[in-house]
């Protein structure tokens, strides 16, 4: 879900930027953004607790079961996630509090 979400806020960024009547939508890719990270949020919270419980109750049924393993340690997908997630924080933020065309045409001085 949080990568259909980035991948819609970034539609709603290109189009805010090529087409001149989409201006408004650098605030709604910002929002959509902000959606993505809570959703990112979440699964990357929930995947390591639901790994734990379920690795606590095959070792409370059998714990001779998981005798070969002695450390757990999670892949580097889940160091990519948050990676992810940091980036599309990053994304959000500038979409939503970024100049807006008007704003930076009346602050730039184009006189010689």
């Amino acid at each position: 879900m949080s990568l259909l979400l980035a991948l819609a806020g970034f539609v709603l960024g290109l189009m805010a930027f090529f087409v001149e009547r989409f201006r408004g939508f650098y605030k709604w890719a910002g929002l959509v953004l902000l959606v993505a990270v809570l959703f990112a949020l979440i699964a990357l919270i929930v995947f390591p607790a639901m790994f734990h419980t379920i690795l606590t109750e095959e070792l409370s049924t059998d714990p001779t079961a998981l005798k070969d393993r002695v450390n757990w340690e999670l892949g580097w997908g889940y160091g990519v996630g948050w990676g992810a997630t940091f980036f599309l924080i990053g994304a959000a933020l500038l979409f939503l509090f970024g100049k807006d065309t008007n704003e930076i045409y009346e602050t730039t001085s184009y006189e010689g």
